[in-house]
């Protein structure tokens, strides 16, 4: 048996050629061989999975890479597509690796997916070669708002404070956070600014700071917001009064002392009368005080 090997160059052409190889002895043989070639590339991408079904907030694909050449191969490794996405090799993220001829490694295409549910695709690319891969992003489970009264009280100029409390139904809540839209005039801030998990069930509080300038009635938007779900918008109405005047209380009370020494110049002999106007001066006082805290 006659064996031959050749060995093409590197940089050979793609096209068809004929390889003639002649065998000499007694009789003399051309035998003819058509030689096709074809630029290709020596990495393969095998994809366990292509389609992926989740809750959020991560999608993963097993992925493996396989060197089916006779030299080593550097591969630069990307994700694109509608989401953002990243190589990981353990816990490791990658972006080049080299494979020598013959060896397969093993790599996660974590992808990151929005809250809600909807159908996406990302590509998978390794060196020159790709794959596509898609994301069936389904929504379990929901925020949950443990506010009854949405309603809150504040001085025109001052600062209150409102809370909401929210809980996750059926589902762990990762990296939530509470959106606020404020009409103008109305400066809000929300601490803490973020939950990085809140396990299914439990509870997390978010208190809304509230700085009025004018008084009035305004409405705050509110919603909650994680990585893998949201919560419905809700309307925080907000009852905002004027603030004490402190100098009309001070006038007050210099005009019922002036009264009281009046009268108690004049008729001295009544003193229960001045005590009652002053008793009668505080009752007031105090109500007046009341009236503003509740409002």
């Amino acid at each position: 048996m006659l064996q031959s090997r050749r060995r093409l160059p590197e940089d050979a052409a793609e096209g068809t050629y004929v390889l003639s190889v002649v065998v000499s002895g007694d009789l003399e043989y051309v035998l003819n061989y058509t030689v096709t070639v074809v630029r290709g590339h020596s990495v393969r991408i095998r994809v366990f999975e292509q389609a992926v079904v989740t809750t959020g907030p991560y999608a993963k694909f097993r992925v493996s890479l396989k060197n089916v050449g006779t030299k080593p191969e550097t591969v630069d490794l990307s994700v694109v597509g509608d989401l953002t996405g990243r190589v990981m090799e353990g816990s490791c993220e990658v972006k080049r690796i080299v494979l020598m001829p013959g060896e397969e490694r093993f790599l996660d295409v974590v992808v990151e997916v929005p809250p809600g549910e909807g159908n996406y695709t990302v590509v998978f690319k390794a060196g020159e070669e790709e794959v596509t891969l898609t994301v069936f992003s389904k929504a379990l489970g929901k925020i949950v708002y443990l506010n009854e009264d949405w309603r809150a009280f504040a001085v025109a100029g001052g600062e209150s404070v409102y809370e909401v409390r929210v809980s996750g139904k059926g589902r762990d809540l990762y990296d939530l956070k509470l959106t606020v839209e404020a009409p103008k005039g109305v400066e809000v801030r929300v601490e803490p600014e973020v939950y990085r998990v809140v396990k299914a069930g439990e509870e997390a509080v978010f208190k809304i700071y509230i700085k009025p300038y004018s008084s009035g009635v305004f409405y705050l938007t509110v919603r909650a917001v994680s990585a893998n779900t949201m919560g419905e918008e809700k309307v925080l109405r907000v009852e905002v009064s004027e603030p004490i005047r402190w100098d009309l209380v001070a006038l007050v009370a210099v005009v019922a002392a002036a009264i009281g020494v009046l009268v108690w110049k004049k008729f001295k002999w009544r003193k229960l009368a001045s005590l009652v106007l002053v008793l009668l001066f505080f009752l007031q006082f105090f109500r007046l005080l009341h009236f503003y805290r509740e409002t």
